[in-house]
């Protein structure tokens, strides 16, 4: 029959998207694991924010896994573009909101990973290409889904060995100065902010 046969062709190939969408979560679900202690030593709601989206990974990889409904598909994309977003805009514009208010971030390794693998969970879900020369391929050789698996392995390794460091350090806030990078300084102390405030504006 026309419709068994297009099933039994289509059925592999959508597996195997599957593995790679649930890779692509776990992958990112660990290297926002590895960045939450940091998060919320600089801002909890961020802290938290991270954590949400790292247990949200796994429970949906582990959905894709298991069995695959339009539910799970649907959260999996929505969370994935959710992130993916977020990550843009703190990169160029600045999020509105938190210690460091519209200023945007540098662009570093580990994130950068993540928004890809975040990226290849959206391809993986939507992209439909049961009817093309290459997904027939991919199908005839099921290697090919052990081989991405490993790549995304591979990149979520290099993330996590990647230096971590804030891309701009919480600056302290000084009573004297106003915003610092250097610690506060002891109450009483006379700073060079207190000799030019007293002598005047400079030129």
């Amino acid at each position: 029959m026309p419709g068994t046969e297009n099933q039994n062709q289509t059925l592999p190939l959508a597996g195997q998207r599957r593995v790679i969408a649930a890779a692509c979560l776990f992958g990112a679900e660990v290297i926002h694991v590895d960045v939450i202690d940091e998060y919320l030593r600089e801002w909890l709601v961020a802290g938290l924010f991270f954590l949400t989206v790292a247990v949200l990974q796994g429970v949906l990889g582990v959905a894709l896994l298991v069995r695959q409904s339009p539910r799970t598909v649907r959260l999996a994309i929505w969370l994935s573009s959710l992130t993916a977003g977020v990550w843009l805009t703190s990169r160029t514009v600045g999020l509105n909101l938190g210690p460091m208010a519209g200023m945007p971030e540098a662009i570093g390794w580990a994130d950068s990973i993540s928004t890809f693998l975040e990226l290849m969970t959206i391809a993986a879900l939507v992209v439909r290409t049961s009817r093309a020369a290459a997904a027939r391929r991919l199908v005839k050789r099921p290697f090919g889904t052990a081989m991405t698996v490993a790549a995304v392995t591979a990149l979520a390794l290099v993330a996590l060995s990647s230096p971590a460091a804030s891309s701009h350090p919480l600056p302290d806030l000084n009573p004297t100065c106003g915003v610092t990078s250097q610690p506060p300084l002891p109450s009483g102390s006379v700073t060079q902010c207190d000799v030019d405030d007293r002598n005047g504006p400079t030129r």
